[in-house]
């Protein structure tokens, strides 16, 4: 588990340091891609409805200001960048499939368990969807009028993993994402989690 949690995690980074990545418009076939799907159509759930979004807000500053914590000054003399909500989007998202210990865990870190973790943050990162916009219309030169923020989650795996329906399922129904499975050993599958397709 804390192997996959580090691959997450220097995966976000690396897209983070300007990597080229396509994304897939909504409603674009993403199994062209090579992206494996569930089935069904990603819940709607309301800030509102959502009981746990108070304790996964807290959780999320936590982990925030742990890894902003973590960083090392030598790394990035001109200050450090922290998305506390990447994180924990791709904590949950591999909390869904995660049993047990690693489980419970998750469930700590997270701020909630199971199916109130999974509603919080999917209301969470819909609230987004008002500021949705393509990331290359910002221009450091001119910023736009109403902020941009391009939301696009998946899960990379080794092809030495076996996937299971019922986790595709719920990554579909809880966060609109799918797994791109690949050989992360080879340079072109470590290619494919920066530019998929």
């Amino acid at each position: 588990m804390a192997g996959l949690v580090a691959c997450v995690l220097a995966l976000g980074a690396c897209a983070g340091r300007g990597a080229a990545v396509t994304t897939i418009p909504p409603g674009g076939d993403r199994t062209a891609h090579g992206l494996q799907t569930g089935s069904g159509v990603r819940d709607a759930v309301a800030p509102g409805t959502a009981t746990a979004v108070d304790p996964v807000v807290a959780a999320t500053w936590r982990a925030g200001f742990a890894a902003l914590a973590a960083s090392d000054p030598a790394d990035s003399p001109g200050g450090a960048v922290v998305s506390p909500a990447s994180l924990l989007v791709a904590l949950a998202m591999l909390a869904e499939g995660a049993d047990g210990a690693s489980a419970a865990r998750l469930d700590e870190v997270l701020g909630a368990p199971g199916q109130e973790r999974t509603d919080a943050v999917n209301a969470l990162t819909a609230a987004l969807a008002r500021y949705e916009g393509d990331p290359a219309a910002v221009q450091a030169k001119e910023l736009p009028a109403k902020p941009v923020v391009h939301v696009a989650n998946q899960v990379v795996v080794d092809d030495g993993w076996r996937i299971t329906e019922s986790y595709l399922a719920r990554l579909v129904r809880g966060y609109g994402a799918g797994v791109l499975v690949t050989d992360l050993s080879s340079a072109a599958g470590k290619k494919r989690t920066s530019t998929p397709g």
